[in-house]
């Protein structure tokens, strides 16, 4: 339950009792869409407060929107927070899972046959995908990644980064 905290007693309306209090958009997303799609979302304002329950169940639309992760593997574990908080979102996540990578020997480059394979395997991801995420550390973006958004762009495909203050141009060829 999502509760809007009275600006006057500081306290929830109501009297609901509270795991959390937190700004709207601190509240996880699926709680915050499961409470939209109940019709169920509150009225808010940038400085209200709101109390919630991490016990509520949370729904799981009928059709979740599938994402593909596109990045350098040099940065698993980023990609995989990124994956586990598009996951709690509610969403299909789809990424690289060959991702060992030491600095010095990607096996991506190691074999060159191996990595057109998955580069052509992470496409077909991509077609499967409703929408990309960059995971762009840094600003980073690598040939393979750049290759990506191109195809993905090329496909209508919607582009979103995980730091879109560095986001890159990458012109369509």
């Amino acid at each position: 339950m999502i509760t809007l905290i009275s600006r006057e007693t500081q306290q929830p309306a109501s009297g609901a009792s509270a795991a959390s209090y937190a700004r709207w958009d601190d509240i996880p997303q699926a709680y915050r869409e499961t409470y939209a799609r109940q019709g169920e979302e509150p009225t808010r304002g940038q400085s209200d407060l709101y109390c919630w329950s991490g016990e509520d169940e949370l729904m799981v639309p009928e059709h979740p929107s599938v994402v593909c992760l596109c990045g350098s593997t040099r940065f698993a574990a980023r990609m995989n927070e990124v994956g586990i908080a598009e996951t709690l979102a509610g969403r299909i996540v789809v990424r690289p899972e060959v991702v060992a990578y030491d600095g010095n020997n990607d096996p991506q480059k190691v074999n060159p046959a191996q990595k057109r394979m998955l580069d052509e395997l992470h496409r077909r991801k991509i077609d499967l995908s409703d929408e990309i995420l960059v995971v762009n550390v840094g600003g980073y973006v690598g040939d393979s990644t750049r290759g990506e958004i191109e195809y993905a762009r090329s496909k209508g495909k919607p582009i979103r980064w995980d730091e879109p203050d560095k986001a890159l141009e990458v012109q369509a060829s």
